[in-house]
C-alpha cells in the first residue's frame, strides 16, 4: 500500500458481527491508527467533532435516513473527511452514487476491494 501517513478511522454502524467485522479489517490495515465506533448518526457527528477522522465508513442499516443525515453533516462540517457508504442491497448503492459519498461498496464486498477503495481515497 502506498498511503504513508496513518489516519484515524469511523465506522458508523449498529452494533454486531459486522461492526465488529469492519473493526477487525480496518484496525489490521497497515494506515489506519486508530478505529472509533458509533451506533447513531448523533453519536457518529459528536465522533467526528472530537476525533476528526480522515474516514468514515457509514452503514445503510442504520435505522430512518441516519446514515444521510450524517454524511450530510459530516461533508458540509469537514468536506475533506472520506467518507463511504455500505449498502445493503443496490437501490442504497444507486442512493449512494447520487449523493457526496467518496465511494460506496456494496455488501458482500471482497476485503481486497475495501482496501483498495481506502488507499485510493487517503491518497
Amino acid at each position: 500500500m502506498t498511503v504513508k501517513r496513518l489516519v484515524p478511522a469511523l465506522i458508523v454502524a449498529m452494533p454486531g458481527r459486522f461492526r465488529d467485522s469492519l473493526r477487525a479489517l480496518l484496525v489490521a490495515a497497515p494506515h489506519i491508527e486508530a478505529v472509533d465506533q458509533a451506533d447513531d448518526a448523533p453519536s457518529a457527528l459528536k465522533v467526528v467533532a472530537a476525533r476528526r477522522p480522515a474516514l468514515v465508513l457509514l452503514d445503510t442499516s442504520l435505522p430512518g435516513n441516519q446514515v444521510w443525515i450524517a454524511l450530510r453533516q459530516i461533508k458540509a462540517e469537514r468536506p475533506e473527511t472520506r467518507c463511504i457508504i455500505l449498502a445493503d442491497n443496490t437501490r442504497w448503492q444507486q442512493e449512494g452514487n447520487n449523493s457526496d459519498a467518496d465511494a460506496v461498496l456494496l455488501k458482500g464486498f471482497l476485503t481486497a476491494e475495501l482496501f483498495q477503495t481506502v488507499e485510493r481515497l487517503l491518497e
